[in-house]
């Protein structure tokens, strides 16, 4: 007899997790960078997934609910999600269409170069000169 009670909505929490699969990106050392773009009318997204690369998205329109280990965040239109290393994630989309853009690097951290410019205030505006 199963004698142990849990709530559905916090095992959502974590139960995604269960499903989980190790992703291999498209790079390599010759092709260190893979960026693509989706757009999704309506359905399901891709599955749960991690894996050793670094990965950018940018939300270009639409949106829904990002799963990132234990945590879960609402993301909407003009975010950007960076995923490290290792890390599980999910997106479960709630407003259609959804397009996404996402670039994934074969290391393990991201490269990234400031923009050229005086950065202002603790959002990084670019201010020009």
């Amino acid at each position: 007899m199963n004698t142990c009670n849990y709530d559905q909505t916090r095992c959502f929490d974590i139960c995604w997790l269960a499903e989980l699969k190790e992703s291999v990106p498209l790079v390599s050392l010759d092709h260190p960078i893979y960026i693509r773009s989706r757009t999704i009318l309506s359905g399901e997204t891709f599955p749960p997934e991690r894996h050793s690369n670094c990965e950018l998205c940018l939300i270009d329109e639409g949106g829904g609910l990002a799963l990132v280990g234990k945590e879960q965040m609402l993301r909407k239109e003009g975010d950007l999600l960076v995923y490290g290393s290792g890390i599980p994630h999910w997106f479960l989309i709630t407003s259609y269409p959804f397009n996404l853009h996402s670039a994934v690097q074969e290391h393990a951290f991201l490269i990234f170069e400031p923009p050229i410019g005086r950065l202002k205030g603790k959002r990084h505006e670019v201010v020009d000169y």
